[in-house]
């Protein structure tokens, strides 16, 4: 989908509406920021860009130590890389191709363009000329011609699958590969932008995640394997000349004169040398709180992306013994959900943890954040106290929301991924261990009281009625009496199909997510003989969560899926929502879902029950013929189902025909929503 500024004026009710993809799904609130994990400096603006999950900080740095903040821009899809020209900032993004933003004005920047390919996953972004290039993963290399700079022209697609860094520089491309196929490294000359001529390629055994030049040598950061060095004196015939192994992740590369700058993940930032351009050695490493991901120089500074850990302003005068300076604290990712009283409670997996005020669901905010010391994976709460699934099992006073204090831990007999409340009592998923059954009457200091073993490791567990539902690696669903917990007792078993993640009880029903094998529902009403009602297809299942009779899933990728489980024997999907990054767990709060996208920000969603037929809020737009539904203006649209699953979305142009199935949809745009009846 392509819309220049004019459309954005034209549409402006549209953009509120196209992030759900689901016409009974609304979103009533966001928080789209997260971890950082890109940074851009503007040395003429004086401003620092920051890429955090679903939106970009921006940032006054003409004080290089006490960064201003600007504003914030939310964005439709996770940010992946920022680039600045003049007055407009290009956005390269999951799910969301490349968007542009007016920022002549920085404190109120606002988008005027919009290309959004179907294949495309973009990673990251350069400017050449008046050339953008942008790595969009399947959908290849695109090239886009910005004469006018605020709408750019696709002039050129290459097919180059999984392309994830690129660089240009004197004519030349160099583009970096993510893929098992060879080659990882393809060179192009670019003089012409609109034809591409490859040069020359090299296989470097190894993903591409950072690239950057100097002089006749490329530098490649990849991964596991530290630093590449490939000389390109012979752009024909590049060749593989030296090797910096590093401890970490290495990913992006900055360089300035001699000193290059190594985003390490887990291993830090390390700075190098390359005067001698084939043997780069380090001279300083600086272990950062968390993951080390991109580092953009600024005069004697670097700011670093440290994903969870913030933004580090780091002093490099000299590099053998690198200074952090100060940190611009930015929310980490998500990954569980719970919630108490008007407060939730977002676990990370890098040991990120907020606490966000729910009392105006419109307006969600941020009361706090901290760091646990190891992943959260999942969290129970019991009364003012929430502990945390880890290596340990964190305990924290959350009574002041906005001051959570550590204050106890319980080390179980394995890491613990899942754990789940019942009263005063924790059931803790400690591996091949079993479930460790924990009193917690006494807060800080829960005693081990019982322990369920089903030979297996365990996934997950829910307590439901005085049963504890145990669903193990092997593919079973164990049912345990615990009406006295202390003495658990087995009920009955049954082999789920598909490989089980998440467990949810409810009365005689429970749900077991599978997966790429969707959801089945199991009649647990007598559980010494539990049975299979019915299975549900949908992308990858994940967490559960379930409000009266809607189920909702958190499905990964694909975001968030609402199930009618009215008849558990009979479910139907009802409604779904395409988060911008991926989504592993959810929950209720009212009426209220809450999505911790795992990089794409906190969302709160609301379905909306059916309520009669939809009404034309206007004119007439399209009109049906006997080929179809023809489309009258041109205009953006989507086709629901009356049960609100998007058949269609698109771009129409008067005189467009859209051929669709006998039946009753609904069709939206920004100027109409009214049903059609296709005969």
């Amino acid at each position: 989908m392509r819309y220049s500024i004019i459309a954005i004026s034209l549409f402006a009710a549209w953009n509120v509406l196209e992030a759900a993809d689901s016409l009974n799904v609304r979103t009533v609130g966001v928080l789209p920021y997260t971890a950082a994990h890109y940074v851009y400096v503007d040395t003429i603006s004086g401003t620092l860009i920051t890429a955090v999950g679903a939106g970009v900080y921006i940032h006054d740095i003409t004080g290089p130590t006490s960064p201003v903040e600007i504003s914030r821009i939310e964005v439709p899809g996770v940010v992946k890389a920022v680039v600045r020209r003049g007055n407009y900032l290009y956005v390269a993004g999951y799910k969301k191709d490349l968007l542009v933003y007016d920022v002549s004005n920085p404190a109120s920047p606002y988008m005027v363009f919009a290309y959004d390919d179907p294949y495309g996953f973009s990673a990251d972004l350069r400017i050449s000329g008046n050339y953008l290039y942008l790595a969009d993963g399947a959908a290849g290399l695109l090239i886009f011609d910005l004469s006018t700079p605020d709408y750019p022209v696709l002039v050129k697609s290459l097919n180059i699958t999984n392309s994830r860094r690129i660089l240009v520089e004197n004519d030349t491309l160099y583009v970096g590969r993510t893929s098992t196929i060879p080659p990882d490294l393809i060179i192009y000359d670019v003089s012409d932008p609109a034809n591409p001529v490859t040069v020359g390629t090299l296989d470097s055994t190894n993903y591409v995640m950072g690239l950057a030049r100097r002089g006749n040598y490329l530098y490649l950061g990849i991964g596991y394997d530290g630093v590449m060095v490939v000389d390109i004196s012979d752009p024909t015939s590049p060749v593989a000349v030296g090797r910096a192994s590093l401890t970490g992740y290495t990913s992006r590369i900055s360089i300035v004169d001699t000193l290059m700058a190594v985003a390490g993940g887990f291993g830090g930032l390390y700075l190098m040398n390359i005067a001698t351009g084939d043997n780069p050695s380090v001279l300083g490493n600086l272990d950062t709180y968390g993951l080390a991901l991109h580092a953009a120089f600024h005069g004697q500074y670097i700011y670093l992306a440290d994903h969870y850990g913030g933004i580090d302003v780091v002093d490099v005068s000299d590099p053998v013994n690198p200074v952090v300076e100060t940190t611009i604290n930015v929310p980490g990712d998500n990954l569980d959900v719970a919630v108490s009283g008007d407060v939730a409670f977002v676990t990370g997996y890098y040991g990120s943890m907020r606490s966000i005020d729910l009392t105006d669901p419109s307006s969600p905010r941020d009361l706090s954040s901290w760091n646990n010391p190891q992943y959260g994976y999942k969290m129970a709460i019991i009364g003012d106290y929430a502990y945390v699934a880890s290596i340990l099992l964190y305990i924290y006073d959350i009574s002041d929301p906005s001051d959570i204090q550590l204050v106890g831990t319980y080390t179980p007999p394995s890491i613990t991924r899942f754990v789940v409340a019942d009263g005063d009592y924790l059931y803790v998923a400690a591996g091949d261990s079993g479930v460790v059954i924990l009193d917690a009457s006494t807060p800080t200091s829960p005693t081990r009281i019982a322990t369920i073993q089903t030979g297996s490791y365990i996934v997950s567990v829910d307590v439901d009625g005085g049963r504890a539902y145990v669903l193990d690696a092997d593919r079973n669903l164990t049912i345990w009496d615990v009406s006295n917990p202390a003495g658990p007792s087995l009920m009955g078993t049954i082999a789920i199909p598909g490989y089980g993640f998440y467990v949810l009880a409810a009365g005689d029903v429970a749900f077991v997510s599978r997966g790429f094998d969707g959801i089945v529902s199991v009649d647990v009403s007598d559980p010494a003989s539990p049975s299979i009602l019915d299975s549900l297809d949908t992308s990858s299942a994940r967490g559960l969560a379930l409000n009266d009779t809607i189920l909702t899933v958190a499905d990964m990728g694909s975001g968030v899926k609402f199930v009618n489980v009215a008849n558990p024997d009979s479910m139907v999907l009802i409604g779904y929502y395409l988060t911008p990054g991926t989504v592993y767990n959810v929950a209720f709060y009212g009426d209220y879902l809450l999505v911790p996208d795992y990089d794409g920000g906190f969302r709160i969603l609301e379905y909306m029950y059916p309520t009669g037929s939809p009404e034309s809020i206007s004119g007439r737009y399209w009109r049906i013929t006997a080929h179809g539904l023809k489309f009258e203006k041109e205009m953006p649209f989507e086709v629901y189902t009356v049960d609100g699953r998007l058949v269609r979305r698109g771009y129409a142009h008067p005189g467009m025909v859209l051929k669709l199935n006998s039946g009753v949809y609904v069709v939206r745009s920004p100027h109409a929503t009214e049903k059609v009846v296709m005969r």
